[in-house]
């Protein structure tokens, strides 16, 4: 089965996919550097950006995506996290980003 994931980072999760025989056909990461080795650890396209962004261009039409049976992600945790301060606050990153496209 085919998925796209979102909030990629590297590729750990996708990694685990992988293991279960899935397949990756497309990344979705803001930060230049993790998207670079999603990209080279699964040797797909990767939007290396926001995810707002890559939402919109879908919905544009400007980017299409392979058919996919899944869309996986790992919500950013660092609001969740220790080194984020467990903040109870609102912020962006403690939000998941819903986008949709037609086919």
């Amino acid at each position: 089965m085919r998925f796209v994931d979102l909030f990629s980072g590297c590729g750990g999760l996708s990694q685990g996919f992988v293991a279960a025989g899935w397949q990756p056909v497309f990344g979705v990461e803001i930060l230049p550097a993790p998207a670079k080795s999603y990209a080279a650890n699964f040797n797909v396209p990767v939007w290396s950006g926001k995810i707002e962004d890559f939402c919109a261009a879908i919905d544009a039409g400007t980017l299409t995506l392979p058919p996919v049976e899944a869309v996986i992600g790992g919500p950013p945790c660092q609001g969740h996290s220790p080194l984020g301060k467990m903040s109870a606050k609102r912020n962006i990153t403690q939000t998941l980003m819903v986008c949709g496209g037609t086919s």
